[in-house]
């Protein structure tokens, strides 16, 4: 008797359970309130267990793995939020830096008065220098 082939190994896993047990292992589901009530009544403790039966199997079958592994990546990228990454714009700091500039203010005084109202925002004339300037228009030579 001759082996069997990892890809029929694999069909032959997958075939013996429930179509919504074959979705959720291979990361492949839609979540129907079915899908979900008869996910809840199997247990974590026994899908887990065939999870790592099913990993162990699709790894020897170099497509599903890549498969596999990237429905894995795009539903777990699916729960981050969106949005580009880094620190929040500070507009409205800007408007109140320059409305308290076109008043006649310093720099040392606007970060004061900015620190009062926003504790929690830690500014220096410098900062408030850099962020007045950030949002004057730029002058530079005319394009025709």
């Amino acid at each position: 008797m001759g082996q069997k082939s990892p890809e029929s190994e694999l069909e032959e896993f997958l075939a013996k359970q429930p179509l919504w047990l074959q979705q959720a292992l291979r990361w492949d589901f839609a979540t129907t309130p079915e899908a979900v009530s008869a996910f809840a009544q199997y247990g974590w403790d026994r899908f887990f267990e065939l999870l790592e039966r099913y990993e162990a199997l699709a790894r020897r079958v170099p497509a599903e793995w890549r498969e596999y592994r990237k429905r894995r990546k795009q539903t777990a990228l699916s729960h981050l939020p969106s949005g580009k990454a880094g620190r929040p714009r500070k507009d409205t700091l800007a408007e109140e830096a320059i409305e308290l500039k076109s008043r006649g203010k310093s720099h040392a005084q606007i970060a004061i008065e900015l620190q009062r109202r926003h504790p929690a925002d830690k500014t220096s004339a410098g900062a408030v220098r850099k962020l007045i300037a950030s949002r004057k228009p730029r002058s530079g030579p005319e394009k025709m």
